[in-house]
């Protein structure tokens, strides 16, 4: 019986230690009325060998302003999709996004993962979705996301 208790001791210390250094590192990229968006620089991957090409990887946290709640509630809804309960109150997601330099001027992003939460913490199943592969999107000149890309470069060049 002691043995069992000291390996349970000794594996709990082994999983606090690995997600202590495993933790996020949020850096504020940018606001506007509806999101303010931080990444995590501590998520950041580059993946040399999918399809040949560069892929950075991200985990990006969008947190919704009033104002934010109330354009995605109404873009839920002109889909046509019912409205989950959960959506009136929504805080902020929790995304994973690949970007890619197709040529030196076209860059391209899609989000592979997206975990939406609610104010208390729980998460809102309905809203949330993950695929295995980019469903690529060309980044447009001022916007969040060509700030986000341009972040993870900068984090990257270091």
């Amino acid at each position: 019986m002691k043995r069992f208790i000291a390996l349970v001791v000794m594996l709990c210390a082994v999983m606090i230690s690995s997600t202590a250094s495993a933790e996020a590192d949020w850096i504020k990229v940018g606001s506007d009325k509806y999101i303010t968006v931080w990444l995590d620089s501590n998520s950041i991957s580059l993946d040399r060998n999918y399809y040949t090409n560069y892929i950075i990887r991200a985990s990006v946290k969008i947190v919704y302003t009033d104002e934010g709640r109330q354009r995605e509630i109404e873009r839920y809804r002109s889909n046509g999709k019912p409205l989950p309960k959960e959506i009136y109150n929504l805080s902020h997601d929790i995304d994973l996004f690949c970007f890619k330099d197709a040529t030196d001027s076209i860059k391209c992003f899609d989000c592979l993962k997206q975990v939406s939460y609610t104010h208390n913490g729980a998460t809102i199943p309905d809203m949330s979705f993950s695929r295995r592969k980019p469903k690529w999107t060309i980044i447009l000149p001022d916007t969040i996301i060509e700030k986000i890309f341009d972040s993870i470069i900068t984090r990257i060049s270091k």
